[in-house]
């Protein structure tokens, strides 16, 4: 599954460092879930117009999906890269795990919202 996976996404950069050595594919397509939500959130409807060129839409999903990882270096990126980590609530206080979950929400919520944008792309709205 990792091998031909088109997007991994990961809740710790540890996670990736895992992963790598044993699928040294994953490195072009693992990304940790919150940078890959503020890349997502950031992508313009140009960029998207610019990327995708597929006319179903799985295909549309997967242009933005290729748009998402070609921006990693651009877009989203954080300096301490321990800021991309969501915060681990194992054996944690109740209020840390509701911050993992805000953490998770936001960037499921940007992605989501990409990936919507990306299949409707081009469809005439009513």
């Amino acid at each position: 599954m990792v091998s031909s996976a088109d997007l991994i996404l990961v809740s710790a950069r540890e996670h990736s460092q895992s992963v790598v050595p044993l699928y040294p594919r994953a490195n072009r397509v693992i990304v940790p879930l919150r940078q890959a939500g503020r890349i997502a959130a950031e992508i313009t409807d140009v960029e998207l117009s610019e990327s995708v060129t597929s006319t179903t839409a799985e295909g549309k999903i997967a242009d933005a999906i290729g748009l998402l990882l070609s921006l990693r270096g651009v877009a989203g990126r954080t300096q301490d890269s321990g800021e991309d980590d969501i915060v681990d609530p194992y054996r944690a206080p109740v209020f840390v795990a509701d911050a993992a979950l805000d953490e998770i929400g936001q960037a499921t919520r940007s992605l989501g919202e990409l990936f919507q944008r990306a299949a409707y792309f081009g469809v005439a709205q009513r």
